[in-house]
């Protein structure tokens, strides 16, 4: 037997440190990616054809909303049959993500190929693009075929998660950033083109993702996707469970930070255009921030589920108590952050003033600090089978932040709907998803999904 098998919770502890060290390194190479393209793009192919691959960033994000919540889901039952050592499910729980994914995935993309296909382009991206239509319409449809081939590949290197190698992926991404980066230095000065940098920064990583997924066959080849091994109930249940985590993890956060750029643009009574832009800034802000916490949540979520099929649930206490208890100081840090160094580093950003005032990123900061706490919660309840608990909750609080938000913006403008976001959090998920959590690990009578569509008693340790 391995350590992993002797020392489980060393093994997740050790998973987890990996992952998160590896992820600064991953993110400095997405960070070095970000540094040359947009320069670049800007300086060589212009504002306006640079804006094409802006563009075709919305439409990444569109396609990758097709899996609905799958890969999560196939991530928590993995790991509970990597617990117990059952080759022959793990098997059957692969193949069965993988085709439901690669089902969605080409669904996806066919209806966004029907929508290019019968929708004029400067209808779907403005009338600006009119002057390099056909040039957007070959970016456009490239773009598309990468992103399906891209969806698809996902679903397989999603298995990492699932046997707590989050480490090994970010090495591939590392390396990925730094090649991508290479290779848009010298290739842009040949081909200038919006293609190109499309197929620099994107097709390359067909060829990594490729990479990474031929590793995890070739190293465990039970898990090879096969028609034969699709399991019926596991579609099922997979696709009621990727449905509840898309609902918690993607539309309610989507609803609540891209709904106030709409209604602030339609105020008329405050900043209008100005007030979007400053929103837009925040988010952007906000975004880099999330993307540092999830750097230490994702190899959370394999880790618990784990622990929760083992019937570890003091584990999994303990994790909680170890994440709240480095939570409040970082949300203070958080907060001062926004308060203090977000006007003077918006005016180094930016080069310019962006009229976003302190009391605006101080009310920002804490909304993040919200944001933050909602998301570390979901990934807990989502790890342990609890998504559509998760899913609820989140969905009701979308529906009372965009009424409130509604009035707000109204009312005070873009203070408003910071501060509108932040009371409906704090009514919501800020009591609701702890209480949840604390429920399923405390009742010795309570039940939690287990990593297959069983149940698993919640025992008193």
């Amino acid at each position: 037997m391995t350590k992993a098998d002797h020392c489980p919770r060393e093994h997740r502890k050790r998973s987890i440190l990996l992952a998160v060290f590896t992820s600064f390194l991953s993110k400095g190479g997405n960070v070095l990616l970000m540094l040359i393209s947009i320069p670049l793009a800007y300086r060589v192919l212009g504002e306006e054809r640079a804006a094409i691959f802006g563009v075709m960033q919305s439409l990444m994000w569109i396609v990758s909303m097709s899996d609905l919540g799958t890969g999560p889901g196939m991530v928590r039952r993995l790991a509970g049959a990597v617990a117990a050592d059952d080759r022959e499910r793990q098997g059957r729980i692969v193949s069965t993500a993988f085709f439901v994914s690669t089902g969605l995935a080409i669904t996806g993309g066919l209806l966004v190929a029907l929508l290019l296909s019968t929708v004029p382009l400067t209808t779907l991206f403005s009338d600006a693009f009119a002057p390099y239509e056909s040039e957007l319409r070959q970016t456009v449809w490239v773009s598309l075929a990468i992103f399906v081939v891209l969806m698809i590949l996902a679903a397989l290197e999603r298995v990492r998660e699932g046997y707590q190698e989050v480490h090994i992926g970010n090495a591939f991404g590392s390396v990925y950033n730094v090649c991508a980066a290479g290779l848009l230095w010298v290739g842009l000065a040949w081909y200038p083109t919006p293609v190109f940098l499309i197929v620099a920064v994107y097709g390359l990583l067909i060829l990594f993702s490729t990479a990474n997924s031929t590793s995890i066959l070739w190293k465990r080849p039970w898990l090879m996707p096969s028609l034969r091994k699709i399991d019926r109930r596991l579609v099922r249940s997979m696709t009621f469970e990727g449905l509840a985590l898309f609902a918690a993890g993607s539309v309610a956060p989507i609803l609540v930070r891209e709904a106030p750029k709409f209604l602030l643009g339609r105020s008329e009574a405050h900043g209008g255009a100005a007030d979007v832009a400053h929103y837009w800034i925040l988010t952007q802000l906000g975004l880099i921030g999330m993307g540092f916490v999830i750097m230490f949540t994702r190899p959370l979520w394999p880790a618990m589920a784990d622990a929760a099929h083992r019937r570890d649930f003091t584990w999994v206490r303990q994790a909680r108590v170890q994440m709240m208890k480095y939570f409040a100081p970082c949300a203070v840090l958080v907060v001062c952050g926004f308060s203090l160094l977000g006007p003077w580093f918006t005016r180094w950003w930016l080069k310019t003033d962006g009229g976003i005032t302190v009391a605006q990123f101080t009310a920002y900061g804490v909304l993040f600090a919200l944001s933050a706490w909602s998301h570390l919660h979901y990934v807990m309840l989502g790890s342990i089978g609890l998504a559509r608990t998760a899913a609820k909750v989140l969905l009701t609080e979308a529906v009372l932040i965009l009424a409130l938000t509604w009035w707000a913006i109204y009312s005070q403008g873009l203070t408003g709907s910071i501060a509108a976001a932040a009371a409906g959090m704090l009514v919501v998920s800020a009591w609701m998803m702890p209480l949840a959590l604390r429920r399923a690990l405390r009742g010795k009578c309570e039940a939690i999904p287990s990593a297959d569509t069983g149940l698993v008693p919640v025992v008193q340790a």
